[in-house]
Protein backbone atom coordinates (compact mmCIF):
# COMPACT_ATOMS: atom_id res chain seq x y z
CA UNK A 1 0.00 0.00 0.00
CA UNK A 2 2.45 2.36 0.80
CA UNK A 3 4.51 1.19 -2.07
CA UNK A 4 1.16 2.71 -4.37
CA UNK A 5 1.29 5.95 -2.13
CA UNK A 6 4.91 6.55 -3.32
CA UNK A 7 4.11 6.06 -6.52
CA UNK A 8 0.88 8.38 -6.68
CA UNK A 9 2.72 10.73 -5.22
CA UNK A 10 5.74 10.84 -7.41
CA UNK A 11 3.26 10.70 -10.59
CA UNK A 12 1.67 13.75 -8.64
CA UNK A 13 4.54 15.91 -8.22
CA UNK A 14 5.55 14.81 -12.28
CA UNK A 15 2.75 16.02 -13.27
CA UNK A 16 2.58 19.06 -11.34
CA UNK A 17 6.01 19.69 -12.79
CA UNK A 18 4.92 19.73 -16.34
CA UNK A 19 2.19 21.50 -16.09
CA UNK A 20 4.00 24.47 -14.71
CA UNK A 21 6.95 24.21 -17.44
CA UNK A 22 3.86 24.05 -20.01
CA UNK A 23 2.90 27.72 -17.67
CA UNK A 24 6.41 28.90 -17.70
CA UNK A 25 7.18 28.58 -21.42
CA UNK A 26 3.57 30.48 -22.24
CA UNK A 27 4.34 33.22 -24.44
CA UNK A 28 3.34 36.82 -23.17
CA UNK A 29 -0.26 37.07 -24.42
CA UNK A 30 -0.86 40.80 -26.26
CA UNK A 31 -2.81 42.95 -23.64
CA UNK A 32 -3.28 45.63 -26.07
CA UNK A 33 -7.31 46.59 -26.48
CA UNK A 34 -9.42 49.31 -28.19
CA UNK A 35 -10.14 51.73 -25.99
CA UNK A 36 -7.85 50.73 -23.39
CA UNK A 37 -5.53 53.19 -21.51
CA UNK A 38 -1.64 52.17 -21.97
CA UNK A 39 -1.75 52.49 -18.32
CA UNK A 40 -4.32 49.39 -18.57
CA UNK A 41 -2.46 47.72 -20.77
CA UNK A 42 0.60 47.65 -19.24
CA UNK A 43 -1.33 46.98 -15.60
CA UNK A 44 -2.62 43.61 -17.48
CA UNK A 45 1.19 43.15 -19.00
CA UNK A 46 2.94 43.57 -15.55
CA UNK A 47 0.54 40.93 -13.40
CA UNK A 48 0.75 38.80 -15.88
CA UNK A 49 4.48 38.89 -15.60
CA UNK A 50 3.81 38.91 -11.86
CA UNK A 51 2.09 35.60 -11.67
CA UNK A 52 4.79 33.91 -14.38
CA UNK A 53 7.53 35.03 -12.09
CA UNK A 54 5.56 33.47 -8.94
CA UNK A 55 5.05 30.28 -10.67
CA UNK A 56 8.48 29.82 -12.95
CA UNK A 57 11.30 32.23 -11.20
CA UNK A 58 14.11 30.35 -9.11
CA UNK A 59 15.05 33.53 -7.35
CA UNK A 60 13.20 32.72 -3.75
CA UNK A 61 13.62 36.18 -2.41
CA UNK A 62 10.55 38.14 -2.38
CA UNK A 63 9.54 41.32 -1.05
CA UNK A 64 5.80 42.34 0.11
CA UNK A 65 6.48 45.69 -1.61
CA UNK A 66 8.24 45.07 -4.98
CA UNK A 67 7.27 48.11 -6.84
CA UNK A 68 8.71 50.75 -3.54
CA UNK A 69 12.13 51.77 -4.09
CA UNK A 70 14.37 54.49 -1.93
CA UNK A 71 15.95 57.66 -3.61
CA UNK A 72 19.78 57.65 -2.65
CA UNK A 73 21.67 60.79 -2.59
CA UNK A 74 25.40 60.68 -2.19
CA UNK A 75 27.66 61.86 1.20
CA UNK A 76 30.33 62.49 -0.48
CA UNK A 77 31.82 63.51 3.10
CA UNK A 78 31.52 59.90 4.57
CA UNK A 79 30.67 58.31 1.44
CA UNK A 80 27.30 56.88 2.47
CA UNK A 81 24.04 56.62 1.08
CA UNK A 82 21.14 59.12 2.21
CA UNK A 83 17.49 58.06 1.40
CA UNK A 84 15.67 61.06 2.18
CA UNK A 85 12.84 60.19 -0.37
CA UNK A 86 10.79 57.27 -1.97
CA UNK A 87 9.28 56.44 -4.94
CA UNK A 88 7.58 53.26 -6.49
CA UNK A 89 8.35 51.21 -10.04
CA UNK A 90 5.71 51.28 -12.64
CA UNK A 91 7.70 50.06 -16.03
CA UNK A 92 11.30 48.78 -16.72
CA UNK A 93 12.35 52.59 -17.06
CA UNK A 94 10.54 54.88 -14.80
CA UNK A 95 9.44 55.23 -11.36
CA UNK A 96 7.42 58.36 -9.79
CA UNK A 97 7.95 60.39 -6.71
CA UNK A 98 7.33 63.77 -5.33
CA UNK A 99 8.52 66.76 -7.30
CA UNK A 100 10.12 67.94 -4.40
CA UNK A 101 12.39 65.01 -4.35
CA UNK A 102 14.17 66.05 -7.39
CA UNK A 103 16.44 69.14 -5.28
CA UNK A 104 19.28 68.99 -3.97
CA UNK A 105 19.61 68.11 -0.57
CA UNK A 106 21.21 71.30 1.80
CA UNK A 107 22.63 68.75 4.02
CA UNK A 108 24.99 67.39 1.43
CA UNK A 109 24.72 69.57 -1.58
CA UNK A 110 24.12 66.81 -3.64
CA UNK A 111 20.94 65.89 -6.37
CA UNK A 112 19.29 62.17 -6.03
CA UNK A 113 21.41 59.60 -7.47
CA UNK A 114 19.87 56.33 -7.52
CA UNK A 115 17.11 54.20 -6.45
CA UNK A 116 17.47 51.46 -4.30
CA UNK A 117 15.32 48.28 -4.94
CA UNK A 118 14.77 44.80 -4.07
CA UNK A 119 14.89 44.52 -0.07
CA UNK A 120 12.48 46.17 2.93
CA UNK A 121 16.10 47.05 4.15
CA UNK A 122 18.04 49.43 2.62
CA UNK A 123 20.73 50.24 5.23
CA UNK A 124 22.58 46.82 6.35
CA UNK A 125 24.63 44.69 4.02
CA UNK A 126 21.57 42.58 2.17
CA UNK A 127 20.82 41.29 -1.58
CA UNK A 128 19.35 44.71 -3.44
CA UNK A 129 19.67 46.27 -6.44
CA UNK A 130 20.64 49.92 -7.31
CA UNK A 131 20.02 51.35 -10.26
CA UNK A 132 21.52 54.71 -11.36
CA UNK A 133 19.03 57.88 -12.38
CA UNK A 134 19.59 59.29 -15.89
CA UNK A 135 17.35 62.13 -14.74
CA UNK A 136 14.18 63.74 -13.21
CA UNK A 137 11.28 64.73 -15.02
CA UNK A 138 9.34 67.32 -12.82
CA UNK A 139 5.90 67.87 -13.72
CA UNK A 140 5.77 71.48 -15.74
CA UNK A 141 3.20 73.24 -13.55
CA UNK A 142 5.57 72.66 -10.59
CA UNK A 143 6.78 75.82 -9.13
CA UNK A 144 8.71 75.12 -5.85
CA UNK A 145 8.28 75.99 -3.48
CA UNK A 146 4.54 75.95 -4.07
CA UNK A 147 3.26 72.72 -2.77
CA UNK A 148 0.45 71.96 -6.19
CA UNK A 149 1.71 69.27 -9.07
CA UNK A 150 4.11 67.63 -6.56
CA UNK A 151 4.77 64.88 -9.00
CA UNK A 152 8.01 63.76 -11.06
CA UNK A 153 8.90 60.68 -12.70
CA UNK A 154 12.15 59.21 -12.30
CA UNK A 155 14.28 58.00 -16.11
CA UNK A 156 16.57 55.24 -14.93
CA UNK A 157 19.95 54.83 -16.74
CA UNK A 158 19.31 50.95 -17.38
CA UNK A 159 16.52 48.69 -17.13
CA UNK A 160 14.94 47.30 -13.97
CA UNK A 161 15.46 43.35 -14.29
CA UNK A 162 11.94 42.37 -12.63
CA UNK A 163 11.92 39.56 -10.57
CA UNK A 164 10.02 38.43 -7.16
CA UNK A 165 11.28 40.94 -5.24
CA UNK A 166 11.12 43.57 -8.04
CA UNK A 167 8.08 44.87 -10.30
CA UNK A 168 6.15 47.81 -11.25
CA UNK A 169 2.60 48.31 -9.58
CA UNK A 170 -0.49 49.54 -11.42
CA UNK A 171 -1.64 52.84 -11.83
CA UNK A 172 -4.96 54.33 -10.52
CA UNK A 173 -6.52 56.08 -13.64
CA UNK A 174 -9.99 56.71 -12.79
CA UNK A 175 -11.16 60.06 -11.30
CA UNK A 176 -14.37 58.35 -9.62
CA UNK A 177 -13.15 56.53 -6.57
CA UNK A 178 -14.81 55.96 -3.41
CA UNK A 179 -11.89 54.47 -1.15
CA UNK A 180 -12.11 55.40 2.52
CA UNK A 181 -8.49 53.77 3.79
CA UNK A 182 -4.73 53.32 1.55
CA UNK A 183 -1.64 52.18 2.78
CA UNK A 184 1.82 54.62 2.55
CA UNK A 185 4.55 51.64 2.72
CA UNK A 186 7.68 53.95 3.09
CA UNK A 187 10.67 54.32 4.94
CA UNK A 188 11.99 57.81 6.15
CA UNK A 189 11.88 58.64 10.24
CA UNK A 190 9.91 56.76 12.43
CA UNK A 191 7.06 58.81 14.25
CA UNK A 192 7.90 62.07 16.36
CA UNK A 193 10.63 60.40 17.81
CA UNK A 194 12.46 60.96 14.14
CA UNK A 195 14.58 58.17 14.20
CA UNK A 196 15.82 57.27 11.25
CA UNK A 197 14.41 54.08 9.97
CA UNK A 198 16.46 50.98 7.86
CA UNK A 199 13.02 48.48 7.46
CA UNK A 200 10.26 49.95 5.42
CA UNK A 201 7.27 50.50 7.51
CA UNK A 202 3.28 50.82 6.61
CA UNK A 203 0.81 53.73 7.75
CA UNK A 204 -2.49 53.18 7.45
CA UNK A 205 -4.63 55.86 6.60
CA UNK A 206 -8.03 56.91 6.72
CA UNK A 207 -8.84 58.98 2.80
CA UNK A 208 -10.96 62.15 3.52
CA UNK A 209 -13.71 63.60 1.17
CA UNK A 210 -12.74 66.37 -0.85
CA UNK A 211 -14.92 68.95 1.32
CA UNK A 212 -13.76 67.32 4.66
CA UNK A 213 -9.89 67.62 3.53
CA UNK A 214 -10.75 71.50 2.47
CA UNK A 215 -12.49 71.89 5.97
CA UNK A 216 -9.12 70.26 7.63
CA UNK A 217 -6.47 71.98 5.69
CA UNK A 218 -8.12 75.33 6.34
CA UNK A 219 -5.61 76.14 9.46
CA UNK A 220 -2.46 75.52 7.24
CA UNK A 221 -3.16 78.05 4.23
CA UNK A 222 -0.12 80.28 3.36
CA UNK A 223 1.36 81.43 0.73
CA UNK A 224 3.19 78.18 -0.19
CA UNK A 225 -0.30 76.29 0.33
CA UNK A 226 -3.59 78.64 -0.86
CA UNK A 227 -5.97 76.30 -1.31
CA UNK A 228 -6.67 72.33 -1.81
CA UNK A 229 -6.86 71.26 -5.00
CA UNK A 230 -8.62 68.62 -6.76
CA UNK A 231 -5.40 66.99 -7.60
CA UNK A 232 -4.48 66.50 -4.06
CA UNK A 233 -5.63 63.87 -1.35
CA UNK A 234 -5.65 64.06 2.50
CA UNK A 235 -4.91 61.00 4.05
CA UNK A 236 -5.61 60.85 7.91
CA UNK A 237 -3.37 59.42 10.00
CA UNK A 238 -4.29 59.97 13.73
CA UNK A 239 -5.37 56.47 14.30
CA UNK A 240 -2.53 54.32 12.60
CA UNK A 241 0.27 52.93 14.84
CA UNK A 242 2.84 53.64 12.21
CA UNK A 243 3.23 57.00 11.76
CA UNK A 244 5.79 58.06 8.49
CA UNK A 245 6.87 61.45 8.61
CA UNK A 246 10.24 63.02 7.00
CA UNK A 247 11.57 61.37 4.60
CA UNK A 248 8.39 59.00 3.10
CA UNK A 249 8.08 62.00 0.21
CA UNK A 250 7.93 60.50 -2.91
CA UNK A 251 6.33 57.48 -1.41
CA UNK A 252 3.03 55.43 -2.75
CA UNK A 253 0.05 55.68 -1.26
CA UNK A 254 -1.63 52.29 -2.04
CA UNK A 255 -5.26 50.88 -2.19
CA UNK A 256 -6.47 47.32 -4.03
CA UNK A 257 -8.21 46.73 -6.94
CA UNK A 258 -9.13 43.86 -9.34
CA UNK A 259 -8.50 43.97 -13.26
CA UNK A 260 -11.53 42.21 -14.03
CA UNK A 261 -14.39 44.33 -11.17
CA UNK A 262 -14.24 41.41 -8.85
CA UNK A 263 -13.39 40.56 -5.60
CA UNK A 264 -11.02 37.67 -7.14
CA UNK A 265 -7.17 38.67 -7.46
CA UNK A 266 -6.91 41.88 -5.91
CA UNK A 267 -4.06 44.03 -6.94
CA UNK A 268 -2.07 46.51 -5.57
CA UNK A 269 -2.73 50.49 -7.07
CA UNK A 270 -0.94 53.29 -6.94
CA UNK A 271 -3.46 55.64 -5.81
CA UNK A 272 -1.11 58.83 -4.68
CA UNK A 273 2.06 60.19 -4.07
CA UNK A 274 3.08 61.25 -0.88
CA UNK A 275 3.45 65.60 -0.79
CA UNK A 276 3.44 66.99 2.13
CA UNK A 277 2.15 67.47 6.22
CA UNK A 278 1.97 69.55 8.88
CA UNK A 279 3.98 67.60 12.17
CA UNK A 280 3.80 64.14 12.55
CA UNK A 281 0.75 61.54 13.15
CA UNK A 282 -1.90 64.35 11.94
CA UNK A 283 -2.94 64.03 8.11
CA UNK A 284 -0.48 63.52 4.89
CA UNK A 285 -1.50 65.30 1.56
CA UNK A 286 -1.28 63.25 -1.65
CA UNK A 287 -0.74 63.86 -5.24
CA UNK A 288 -3.89 62.30 -7.04
CA UNK A 289 -2.30 59.86 -9.69
CA UNK A 290 -5.73 59.99 -11.75
CA UNK A 291 -5.16 63.99 -12.66
CA UNK A 292 -1.87 63.38 -14.26
CA UNK A 293 -2.19 60.14 -15.62
CA UNK A 294 -2.63 61.56 -19.41
CA UNK A 295 1.27 63.49 -18.79
CA UNK A 296 2.61 60.21 -17.05
CA UNK A 297 1.38 57.85 -19.68
CA UNK A 298 2.91 60.19 -22.96
CA UNK A 299 6.12 60.47 -20.88
CA UNK A 300 6.79 57.08 -19.93
CA UNK A 301 5.05 55.05 -22.70
CA UNK A 302 4.95 57.96 -25.61
CA UNK A 303 2.63 58.19 -28.05
CA UNK A 304 0.03 55.64 -27.28
CA UNK A 305 -2.11 57.72 -24.71
CA UNK A 306 -5.85 57.12 -26.33
CA UNK A 307 -7.29 60.40 -28.06
CA UNK A 308 -9.90 60.32 -25.04
CA UNK A 309 -7.06 60.17 -21.85
CA UNK A 310 -8.23 62.19 -18.83
CA UNK A 311 -6.70 65.98 -18.55
CA UNK A 312 -5.69 67.69 -15.28
CA UNK A 313 -7.75 68.37 -12.68
CA UNK A 314 -7.80 71.52 -11.18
Amino acid sequence: MSCRLEIFSLFAVLILNLVKADVCKDTKPDFSAPGQRISEQKCREYNWERKRLEKCSKDADSFEFPYVGAVGYKDEENKDWVFACGTFLISERYTVTAAHCSRRRPEIGKFPEIVRFGNKNIVDEVKRLDVKIRSVIVHPQYKAPIKNFDIALIQLESEVPFSRSIYPVCLWSKNLDSFKFASNPAWGVEGKEYKIRKEIAVMNVQILDHDSCVEATKPWITRLFRELSLHQICGDEQKSTVINCQGSGGSPLITKGSLDDSDEDQIPYAYGISSFGRGCGNMTIYTRISSFIDWIEETVWPKTAPADAIHFVE
